[in-house]
């Protein structure tokens, strides 16, 4: 019984992808280099956990002055894009 139980708390547990996910998510958000954060984000495949991230990507490279309306027109979701969209807007002072 013992043997089992050591070998037990041996097993790595597989990756739960909410984990996962979560895990390159806030690695992204701490990025300072906007391309590096959204090859993080991109690793990220829960929708809407992907779309706050790029938008948050996306809006490093425009407050640095950089295109990022590609990035923006990359998402999925329509609503991300359009959010992206804004924030990369505001964050470039474009009025």
């Amino acid at each position: 019984m013992n043997l089992f139980l050591l070998l037990a708390c041996q097993i790595t547990p597989p990756e739960v992808p909410e984990v996962v996910d979560a895990r390159a998510y806030a690695a992204a958000i701490k990025e300072t280099d906007p391309q590096k954060a959204l090859a993080l984000c991109q690793q990220i495949t829960d929708t809407s956990m992907h779309g706050e991230c790029t938008m948050f990507a996306a809006r490093q490279v425009a407050s640095s002055g950089g295109d990022a309306t590609a990035i923006c027109n990359g998402l999925v979701e329509n609503s991300w894009r359009q959010v992206c969209r804004f924030e990369v807007v505001d964050a470039s002072g474009m009025r």
